[in-house]
């Protein structure tokens, strides 16, 4: 995966949508999102698919995922790409993956967007104009989100194709998913700020899923009942001690767990690779 040593960003007039490009977003926190985005990156490296994952969340979880392997300080992050306009080069975690940081200023970025004369005319469109000379060179871009529906989210959400909704099986995620599902609306139609046409909902992702606590089947059923008829629905994401393990040791869940690898190579295929349905 060779990125280019120099690169020239387009306009934001000319900074559509990724077609490679995954959000991974929802506006409730602690549902999964960061080890959402982080299985899906090692899934497609599995299937021997280069990824470019790009933490948009100030508070850096995926990058501090990672703490592990990282050997050598952080120096830049998508502050200087997004705010200063200044190109940065992807940290390569493995041989497939690599990874454009954050850090707690990129924070700052949700005033700064509106406000800079060189992102206030199209402020959601700002990811989009920064990723795009990076997307050629990749095969697919995980996009790792904020819990919120603020600027960030919504640059990540206009700089996607297509975004996938983690939402936990328990009544507070459950409850937030309109607002989720009206942002991604809104994103659509928001010719003012830079909007996205195309974006998809790829599926909502139930997490941290208990077969065995009657709430959570509960929600569940909702969702289904509630979001079936509009939104594809994938089978739930376990709630397992083994993620807590792969958190501890800055690697992929599927490293320590077959059953688990088998899980998300099967979700890859499906919602990223699109090479196959879900099972009614």
């Amino acid at each position: 995966m060779q990125f280019p040593e120099e690169i020239h960003f387009p306009s934001l007039q000319d900074a559509p949508a990724l077609e490679n490009a995954y959000s991974i977003a929802m506006q409730k926190g602690g549902v999964g999102k960061t080890v959402t985005a982080i299985c899906v990156a090692a899934a497609v490296a599995r299937a021997g698919r280069t990824t470019l994952l790009v933490d948009m969340d100030p508070q850096a979880s995926a990058t501090i995922y990672f703490k592990y392997l990282l050997k050598a300080p952080i120096t830049e992050s998508m502050y200087n790409l997004l705010v200063e306009g200044k190109p940065i080069k992807p940290i390569k975690l493995g041989r497939y993956v690599s990874l454009l940081p954050a850090h707690v200023d990129l924070a700052a970025a949700n005033q700064l967007f509106a406000a800079l004369p060189t992102t206030r005319e199209l402020p959601n469109r700002v990811l989009a104009r920064a990723l795009a000379p990076y997307a050629p060179h990749v095969d697919y871009i995980i996009i790792d989100c904020p819990p919120s529906l603020d600027l960030l989210t919504k640059n990540a959400l206009t700089a996607a194709r297509y975004v996938i909704i983690p939402v936990s099986t328990e009544e507070m995620s459950e409850d937030a998913l309109p607002n989720m599902l009206n942002t991604v609306q809104d994103v659509r139609r928001d010719l003012r700020n830079g909007n996205n046409p195309t974006l998809e909902v790829r599926c909502l992702l139930p997490t941290l899923h208990s077969a065995r606590e009657r709430e959570a089947n509960s929600t569940l059923a909702r969702i289904h009942e509630e979001y079936g008829k509009d939104y594809c629905i994938y089978p739930p994401v376990l709630r397992k001690t083994k993620y807590k393990k792969a958190v501890s040791q800055s690697v992929d869940v599927g490293s320590l767990d077959p059953e688990l690898a088998g899980y998300w190579n099967e979700f890859t295929a499906t919602m990223i690779f699109q090479e196959s349905q879900v099972a009614p």
